[in-house]
């Protein structure tokens, strides 16, 4: 007997039933909390039994999908081909330099490297296991708001707005 492959597709955003985030919506955690979307999952894995439900399914969708979100940004370097990747610079005093002007393609890498005068800053893909690289709130949320930039999605997202960004294959333009 042959094992049938499942594939899930949701018809909306998840709501939160219980604990420390009950009532928000898994798709707005992308943003928000990234790394306690990665430790629920975790441990859903660790306790199924092979049984999945709703919420084990939904997170291992849109874990999915924050890696293969297409930016609608043009490079600004060359203004030729969508944006791919970000740089990420410390300082001294432990704060980082990002920001559209730090983001290029691939093949621009070098003049964002350049940028950072005889230093040597991060390349970071645009996608969201990112997200598990800073520890602080605050700069997760510095990120966020580059993924949103770049992304092309307004500062305050619904639900509605986040579902449908991870639910498409098409960029978002709205």
């Amino acid at each position: 007997m042959q094992a049938q492959l499942i594939v899930y597709q949701p018809t909306g955003p998840y709501v939160i039933k219980a604990g420390k985030h009950v009532g928000k919506v898994l798709e707005l955690l992308m943003f928000e909390d990234y790394g306690w979307l990665r430790w629920m999952l975790q441990l859903l894995n660790e306790k199924s039994k092979g049984e999945k439900n709703e919420l084990h399914l939904h997170l291992e969708w849109l874990l999915a999908r924050g890696e293969d979100r297409q930016p609608i940004m043009l490079c600004p370097h060359c203004s030729q081909r969508l944006v791919e990747c970000f740089s990420m610079l410390y300082s001294h005093g432990g704060d980082f330099s990002i920001g559209k002007d730090f983001v290029s393609c691939r093949q621009c890498v070098d003049r964002v490297k350049d940028m950072a005068i005889g230093r040597q800053p991060q390349i970071l893909p645009l996608r969201f296991s990112v997200m598990n690289h800073f520890r602080s709130n605050t700069d997760r949320r510095r990120v966020a708001g580059l993924f949103r930039t770049v992304f092309g999605l307004p500062d305050r997202l619904s639900k509605q707005e986040a579902f449908r960004f991870f639910n498409t294959t098409e960029p978002c333009t709205e």
